[in-house]
């Protein structure tokens, strides 16, 4: 309880306190929780995700929380993992009403958005033709529907991020007018 009290304020403490946890009680996911999203907040990426895989193994429902699945996401895409990222934040967006304020709920379908536009970039050349123009289709429509989703929330400091994604990713699908407009 300690260590997820200072994630946020002192990630250093959350990560030294959910060590201390680590070792008082073996085999329990919490703290390898905490410990993946201090090591996020620090910057160290590879732990995270090695932390975070060991959560999982333990309980895979310990990343439920919108905010844990968030860090999950995070650090998932940050280390070129886009589909399992993209499959986290699939079951992130219908939850992001329950994290704290709108500027994260925005910030958290503009990541979506460009993951998914990233995996479809990434995927375009790996399968046959006619499949890959239907994978990379869809991956393009969800991203179009992360960001007019966002567009739909109230006004941020990311609205203009939001725009300029939504005019790039609309491009992308070759709806010209459209991306114009936006």
């Amino acid at each position: 309880a300690r260590a997820h009290t200072q994630l946020a304020a002192q990630p250093e403490l959350a990560r030294s306190a959910a060590e201390e946890a680590d070792k008082l009680f073996p085999g329990r996911p919490a703290p390898r929780v905490v410990l993946a999203r201090a090591s996020l907040a620090l910057g160290a990426l590879d732990e995270a995700a090695r932390a975070f895989a060991d959560a999982r193994a333990l309980d895979p429902r310990s990343v439920e929380d919108p905010g844990t699945l968030h860090d999950l996401a995070r650090v998932l895409a940050r280390t070129g993992k886009r589909d399992e990222a993209l499959t986290i934040y699939r079951a992130l967006v219908p939850r992001i009403d329950l994290l704290g304020f709108a500027e994260r709920r925005v910030s958290v379908l503009l990541e979506a958005a460009h993951v998914s536009m990233a995996a479809e970039a990434a995927g375009t050349a790996t399968p046959p033709a006619e499949i890959g123009k239907k994978v990379s289709r869809a991956r393009l429509d969800e991203a179009v529907a992360y960001l007019r989703e966002a567009r739909q929330r109230p006004p941020t400091p990311l609205a203009g991020d939001v725009l300029l994604s939504l005019a790039l990713v609309l491009d992308r699908a070759g709806d010209r007018d459209a991306s114009d407009a936006a």
